[in-house]
């Protein structure tokens, strides 16, 4: 780690791969438009959470604690520079001022290189070989992304958006949205536009977690109109997506031998719900390894481009091992 300090901190920005910041916006014409309501500010590094980052200095910098590190790369992708390097044993370090640019990304082309070739990656294809966190609140990235939805997942899937999204992009959390007919009014959890591409993502915890209500449907199926309504006729593409943590191993469709939610048929009427109400699924892992990929990438990342390319619009889902169609 150099002694210079981060390129990209002013008093006036905070660190990027320690804070990720959207506006706020009160319904979906609003952030289409870009009429910000304010700011807000979230972390998952710090103390309060994951604690795999120290923030240190002056000169400021970040400093990744790596026996902590759950390899979500939030710190990775939040970095304007990317200004990180991940070593042959998956411990990240930063090189806050390095004037190359350049990193050395370790196994991860060699994991990219993997996916979606049939076989599902787990954590242990990523984790440190320092990780050792018997007493923390984690023991990996599926760990983390199967609780506390607000805090975990939702934050780190909007930092990964906006990195995928690239330069000019915007992304926001739990924008406003009413749902005629419905109880309540809802909100998109994570939402993200770059020129005329928009790109929802309704997120859950877990399986178990988004089959216990199946609320997913009718907050999906009204979000759906509202979507159409608001981009259509403003030129833009739209697609919403039903984000999930925990395990892929629960995501595989019942007929799966490595399926673990079987018991209950509950895997069968899982898909069947995806088929009648159209809606599609991508695991949370799915957008680390496409994260990843982008680092690998010198020129622009084309997010649209890569998951129509991975997810047919006919096809139920998408996880490392690849898209899941539809008996």
């Amino acid at each position: 780690m150099t002694t210079e300090g981060c390129p990209f901190y002013s008093k006036k920005v905070s660190l990027s791969c320690y804070v990720f910041t959207t506006g706020r916006y009160k319904s979906l014409p609003a952030f289409i438009s870009n009429q910000s309501a304010g700011n807000a500010s979230f972390s998952i590094g710090g103390d309060g959470n994951i604690a795999c980052t120290d923030i240190v200095g002056p000169p400021i910098q970040l400093q990744p604690r790596t026996t902590k590190c759950i390899n979500c790369m939030f710190c990775v992708f939040g970095c304007p520079g990317n200004k990180f390097s991940v070593s042959e044993t998956y411990e990240i370090s930063s090189h806050c001022n390095d004037k190359s640019g350049d990193s050395d990304w370790g196994p991860i082309p060699e994991k990219v290189n993997q996916a979606f070739k049939g076989n599902l990656l787990t954590d242990g294809d990523f984790q440190s070989a320092s990780f050792f966190n018997p007493l923390g609140r984690y023991q990996g990235f599926e760990d983390f992304t199967s609780v506390d939805e607000t805090k975990n997942i939702a934050v780190w899937l909007g930092n990964t958006l906006k990195f995928l999204l690239g330069a000019n992009s915007r992304v926001s959390l739990e924008i406003p949205i009413d749902i005629p007919g419905a109880d309540r009014d809802g909100r998109l959890d994570v939402t993200g536009l770059k020129d005329d591409y928009l790109i929802a993502c309704e997120t859950k915890t877990t399986f178990k977690d988004l089959m216990s209500d199946k609320r997913f449907v009718e907050q999906m199926s009204g979000y759906e109109k509202k979507l159409s309504e608001e981009t259509i006729s403003k030129g833009i593409r739209y697609k919403q997506y039903l984000v999930i943590g925990g395990a892929e191993t629960d995501l595989l469709p019942p007929e799966d031998p490595r399926s673990t939610s079987v018991l209950g048929n509950e895997s069968e009427f899982f898909y069947k719900l995806l088929y009648k109400h159209h809606i599609q699924f991508i695991s949370a892992k799915v957008f680390l390894l496409l994260g990843m990929k982008a680092l690998l990438q010198s020129g622009p990342y084309d997010l649209e481009s890569e998951l129509n390319k991975l997810l047919g619009s006919e096809e139920a889902g998408l996880l490392t091992s690849g898209s899941i169609g539809h008996k």
